[in-house]
């Protein structure tokens, strides 16, 4: 049976890819955070994860939805952060990545969720951009 070429392909059994940001982002580049050795391992989040978050932290004003960004950076840094290395406390020794130390860090260095945040969806959009690439060829 002869094969139809298909416009686009998906695995929707697939899971969101993860991977892992450091100092050496570009997201980093002049922040007091490039070139740190530090690093993030995170996951994709879906459309739907993402439209989730925005919509939590949206608010409709005479009928116009505004999002507050920070807020999303940091509801993205929450839901995306896997595990870090490289991050300590003020004693210097490691910080364990949980729940409560993401929502933690989040809130009190909301300049590195944000950049950590902005590394994700940057991330995301270059493979969605590689994967509409590799379809067309």
């Amino acid at each position: 049976m002869e094969q139809k070429k298909l416009g686009l392909v998906i695995d929707l059994e697939a899971e969101n890819p993860d991977f892992w940001v450091d100092g050496g982002h570009p997201a980093f580049e002049g922040t007091p955070f490039e070139g740190q050795p530090f690093r993030v391992h995170c996951k994709c989040l879906s459309r739907t994860e993402i439209a989730a978050l925005q919509r939590k932290v949206s608010k409709s004003v005479r009928g116009n939805t505004r999002t507050d960004d920070t807020a999303f950076g940091i509801e993205v840094f929450n839901a995306s952060v896997l595990e870090w290395e490289g991050i300590g406390d003020k004693n210097g020794e490691p910080l364990p990545c949980n729940e409560t130390t993401k929502r933690g860090l989040a809130n009190k260095y909301w300049g590195l969720a944000s950049v950590i945040s902005a590394a994700v969806l940057d991330e995301q959009n270059q493979r969605a951009v590689a994967k509409d690439e590799e379809q067309k060829n």
